[in-house]
């Protein structure tokens, strides 16, 4: 869903936006009628574009992602550490 959001900073068409992500039409349907129905996209004229709404939730999503690629980071680290100490 977030590939999906990055990808419609800008208005452009469901089928370009169902090439990008990799999705089946039938995929696709389903992912940007969830995302229309919570606010997160628009659809106007068969294209579709990125909410203010959605733009926050992939701000969260990055920072979300960061923190937990930061941690596995340290968990590895942490056994690295380990393995050497033994």
């Amino acid at each position: 869903m977030a590939e999906i959001l990055a990808f419609c900073t800008r208005a452009v068409p469901k089928t370009r936006v169902m090439y990008k992500t990799n999705l089946t039409y039938r995929q696709l349907k389903t992912y940007l009628a969830f995302l229309t129905s919570v606010g997160l996209i628009e659809h106007h004229s068969n294209e579709y574009t990125t909410t203010t709404k959605g733009q926050s939730f992939l701000r969260a999503y990055a920072q979300l992602q960061n923190l937990l690629d930061g941690g596995a980071a340290s968990f590895r680290v942490c056994q690295e550490i380990r393995a050497l100490e033994q």
